[in-house]
C-alpha cells in the first residue's frame, strides 16, 4: 500500500502509472472540503496550507476530477476510520 501526497494525481506521469501500472488498485478516498476542514481544524500551524481556504478550495475543484479516475471511490464523510479501512478491504477484493 502506498499513499500520496494529494498532488501527486496531477502529474500526467504519476497518474498514468497509478492508472495503468500492473498490479495497482487506485483507491479514492472521497470528502468533501468542509469534513476536511473540520478534521484538520487547530493544525494549521503546522499545515499552512488550510489556512488558505480560498487556495484549498481551489486545489479541491482542479482535483476532483483526476481523483475520480481512479479505480475505486468511496465517500467518506460519514464513516468512522474502521469503516473506511473495512470498504478498502473489500473494495479491493473485487
Amino acid at each position: 500500500m502506498l499513499a500520496l501526497g494529494g498532488g501527486a494525481i496531477e502529474r500526467d506521469a504519476t497518474r498514468e502509472l497509478l492508472l495503468a501500472g500492473p498490479g495497482t488498485l487506485l483507491v479514492h478516498l472521497e470528502v468533501e472540503l468542509a469534513t476536511t476542514l473540520a478534521r484538520c481544524s487547530g493544525t494549521e500551524q503546522t499545515r499552512p496550507v488550510l489556512a488558505d481556504h480560498a487556495n484549498l478550495a481551489r486545489r479541491y475543484e482542479r482535483r476532483m476530477s483526476l481523483y475520480r479516475t481512479a479505480h475505486i471511490s468511496i465517500s467518506v464523510d460519514a464513516r468512522t476510520p474502521e469503516e473506511i479501512a473495512d470498504a478498502v478491504v473489500a473494495a479491493a477484493r473485487l
